[in-house]
């Protein structure tokens, strides 16, 4: 059989299917012909993660959030594009307003230059002034070790 009958996606025109077996498959539409030596998946729309991630409003850290949710992604090896469908809905509170007004569309449909700007605005830089004020901070209390 020179097609396989592997995936709910519409065949391209230009795949030279014969009309024949693409009215035949029509019939059952969830099966559409493609040319033989051609790997498909089945999908319907975006791949979404099989796993429920919370949200990001820019309350949480974001170094957690996104190091979460690129470990899942690469898990299930979603691409770029998949990530950004999936990171875009996610995107609450302040981080949406970040990201849906100030932001060029051009930022907005590129994941890596996204999550680059998230990055910029979201994540906390800890810097030797900041350390120094935590620990004047801490006192050892009568009895307590260093450790």
């Amino acid at each position: 059989m020179r097609d396989r009958l592997l995936t709910r996606d519409p065949p391209q025109v230009d795949q030279g299917l014969d009309i024949d077996r693409f009215a035949m498959n029509a019939r059952h539409p969830q099966y559409f012909a493609y040319p033989s030596g051609k790997e498909y998946s089945p999908s319907i729309g975006p791949k979404s993660l099989p796993v429920k991630l919370p949200s990001f409003s820019g309350k949480e850290q974001w170094a957690t959030w996104i190091a979460q949710f690129e470990t899942i992604a690469n898990r299930y090896r979603r691409d770029d594009k998949e990530k950004l469908n999936q990171l875009l809905p996610r995107l609450e509170g302040e981080a949406a307003q970040f990201v849906f007004t100030q932001l060029s569309p051009y930022i907005i449909n590129e994941y890596q230059e996204l999550v680059g700007e998230l990055n910029s605005r979201f994540r906390v830089i800890e810097t030797p002034g900041a350390f120094a004020a935590k620990f004047s901070r801490i006192f050892q209390r009568h009895g307590e070790s260093m450790k």
